[in-house]
């Protein structure tokens, strides 16, 4: 699968600057990220803690509200967003 992904994000990649701008395919790539990793996060800890779908959600959850992961999240979009 990861293959198919991969040889095709050239050319999905170089569709998306041309019409959309120099930002878009990182912007698509980065919201792809983000949805792979909540799905890995929900199936990965409902797997081993607890049958219920909502095991995974409440980690998550928990995961958001850490000090420390908004401060490492926030030093993350400050360094790498434009001025």
């Amino acid at each position: 699968m990861n293959f198919v992904l991969f040889s095709g994000g050239f050319a999905l990649g170089s569709i998306l600057f041309q019409f959309c701008g120099i930002q878009c395919p990182f912007y698509v790539i980065a919201a792809l990220n983000i949805v792979d990793a909540i799905l890995r996060l929900l199936i990965v800890n409902s797997d081993h803690q607890k049958p219920s779908s909502e095991a995974g959600l409440k980690y998550a959850l928990r995961l958001i509200r850490d000090r420390d992961i908004v401060i490492a999240l926030r030093k993350i979009n400050h360094y790498t967003s434009q001025t």
